[in-house]
């Protein structure tokens, strides 16, 4: 690809060449069918972390800085058909999740008032997240990119269906390097 170093199934990215290298652990490795790690980020490029949203809530100083120098940071920004289908998605399988107290602070009092309810008590919690979750995506949108801008790199989400070999995502994210 152009002139980065792009090789089939191992290749290794330096974010600041613009080279890039994944190799996949293997989950049957480690005890309890996960891949171990240990001792292998920060010591080497081949780790792939699927984040799913919380960690633009860390508030923690210099976080999102050292997983940028260990780490190459993609956001796949989604098309607004594809934020709905992440909303629906979520409301049929809620998980846990992770917010700041200045979320909660900020859209509980309109919840309560909105459900005619007196206390935090009386919420049924899965009518909450149902009501909350909407509200949380739209807040964490600017946070994602805020986030992409300073320290990685932003992809058109709806290019991954395009997407049918490695080689193929690690050109994508080449492309954006650039």
């Amino acid at each position: 690809h152009h002139n980065q170093d792009v090789r089939g199934i191992a290749g290794r990215v330096h974010r600041r060449r613009g080279e890039m290298d994944l190799v996949p652990g293997d989950p049957g490795e480690a005890a309890g069918g996960r891949s171990d790690l240990r001792g292998e980020v920060g010591k080497r490029g081949d780790v792939v972390a699927r984040q799913r949203g919380s960690l633009c809530e860390l508030d923690e100083p210099g976080v999102l800085e050292q997983l940028a120098e260990d780490t190459l940071i993609v956001y796949l920004k989604p098309s607004d058909a594809m934020l709905s289908q992440i909303i629906e998605r979520s409301l049929q399988e809620p998980k846990p999740m992770y917010y700041q107290d200045q979320f909660l602070d900020r859209v509980l009092p309109q919840y309560l008032e909105e459900q005619g309810l007196s206390k935090p008590e009386e919420i049924v919690p899965d009518d909450y997240f149902r009501w909350m979750f909407p509200r949380l995506v739209e807040h964490r949108l600017p946070r994602y990119q805020e986030i992409a801008d300073r320290f990685g790199v932003v992809l058109d989400a709806t290019r991954i269906d395009d997407i049918h070999s490695e080689t193929e995502f690690l050109e994508l994210i080449c492309d954006a390097l650039e």
